[in-house]
């Protein structure tokens, strides 16, 4: 029983495991430069990435290629904007659910088909969807392309949508809503989100509403997919070890018949949230700890401008990805929390910068109250350009560590085009997170 567990005990077991003579340790670091020879390596090491050929079909289907020499793999990304941005009350969780049911039958495979077309390849291929997007993903030997090409593009283009597949997944679905109310961290974001995007899809998770997931018939999500899945909005990335206009002809073939669908529209300049003063909202809870939210209203994928000295804020405030900054200094530091966190959120509508933290019930209120000072002095803090520097070189190293892999690379390119802010955005990024000024941060 941990709870059992005595100071004597960790001591012993600590002296018994934790040995100098028997340390093994391990350091992978980069070759050692000047800052000035780390930027000038950091942009050359950009500026080698093959280009991206970018094509557009007769039917709007956007495709981009990048052929990679001695790549033995290739990468397949099909992107279409949507997902839980474009829903509502009543239609909470259908991207998802859709997005789901694309592996599960197309018309001329069956589930199993698939998955063991897939196997005996050694390929990968999965769909899913986000806030902003519905997304297939595959990765093949470049030896397989057009057979996993197929899989694939039969798996978004033809989905069948079983219906004893779609039970099957109907069931998978409530069983996660489900558990999300049963674990502190799931129970404490479901109920910030429906406090805070009260008018806003966003008051959802991506899997919707238990109620409008069990509702969901056949034929709802067939008509979702006929209403997204169009020629104009469907972005295909192709990435690797493939040769540029075999690719071109095959990838075109395959998509050129879709119909594209010029009434597809998507939110725009959609106003942030409106609020009369400060809210405080609280949920009884059965959980052992309290978990406290503060936020406030933010703004969308498209306010650059805003976007990236929020981040930079963010990565000052309590670190980028990783645990550091005032609220974990404050707070960690007083032993006040187990768990601290801040994040700018962002998509296709406003979302919110906010701060969670995980307590003790009896310390909730403090920690709220230093949160909230820390949000206060960051409205005021006149910021230096030694504090934004290491912020600013933190987002960069891991935008940069992301894109490493050709499917990273690949997958934010197309999500990128299928947002509408280009495929070559990610370039765009790092020099915008670079130019983010003490000025910048303190205007958001």
């Amino acid at each position: 029983n941990i709870q059992g567990v005595t100071l004597e005990e960790v001591k012993r077991v600590a002296a018994k495991y934790l040995r100098p003579e028997v340390l093994c340790e391990t350091v992978v670091r980069p070759k050692q430069k000047t800052p000035a020879e780390g930027e000038k390596a950091a942009s050359a090491a950009r500026s080698e990435r093959p280009e991206i050929i970018s094509r557009v079909l007769a039917n709007g289907v956007r495709l981009l290629l990048c052929p990679i020499a001695d790549c033995p793999t290739v990468s397949i990304q099909m992107g279409l904007r949507g997902g839980l941005s474009v829903e509502s009350a009543k239609t909470a969780g259908i991207s998802h659910f859709m997005s789901r049911m694309l592996l599960k039958g197309t018309s001329r495979h069956t589930a199993s088909e698939i998955a063991s077309a897939t196997d005996a390849m050694g390929a990968d291929l999965t769909a899913s969807s986000g806030r902003n997007t519905v997304y297939l993903s595959a990765r093949c030997l470049a030896e397989d392309f057009e057979k996993t090409f197929d899989l694939a593009s039969a798996s978004l283009l033809e989905p069948t949508f079983p219906p004893q597949e779609v039970e099957l997944v109907r069931g998978q679905l409530l069983a996660e809503l489900a558990q999300m109310e049963d674990t502190p961290h799931g129970e404490a974001a479901l109920f910030f989100q429906r406090c805070f995007f009260t008018d806003s899809p966003y008051r959802f998770p991506v899997q919707g509403s238990a109620e409008v997931v069990a509702a969901l018939g056949r034929e709802d999500l067939a008509g979702w997919h006929k209403r997204l899945v169009v020629g104009n909005n469907l972005v295909v990335a192709v990435f690797g070890g493939m040769n540029l206009v075999k690719a071109a002809h095959y990838v075109a073939r395959q998509v050129e018949s879709l119909p594209a669908n010029p009434n597809l529209k998507f939110p725009a300049d959609v106003a942030p949230r409106r609020t009369a003063g400060r809210e405080v909202y609280i949920k009884p809870s059965e959980k052992g700890a309290a978990i406290v939210y503060v936020a406030y209203p933010g703004t969308d994928i498209y306010n650059v401008r805003d976007r990236f000295p929020m981040d930079v804020l963010d990565t000052v405030v309590s670190g980028y990805q990783m645990p550091s900054g005032w609220l974990h200094e404050e707070l960690r530091g007083k032993g006040l929390v187990y768990e601290v966190h801040a994040y700018a959120m962002t998509g296709l509508l406003p979302g919110c910068f906010a701060a969670y933290a995980v307590c003790q019930p009896e310390k909730a209120a403090e920690v709220a109250r230093t949160i909230e000072s820390a949000m206060k002095r960051a409205a005021s803090h006149r910021f230096e350009e030694k504090e934004l520097a290491p912020a600013r070189a933190t987002i960069v190293t891991a935008k940069e560590l992301g894109r490493e892999t050709v499917d990273g690379w690949a997958f934010e390119a197309a999500i990128d085009e299928a947002l509408g802010l280009g495929a070559e955005f990610a370039r765009e990024e790092i020099e915008r997170i670079r130019a983010v000024t003490p000025e910048g941060v303190q205007r958001v």
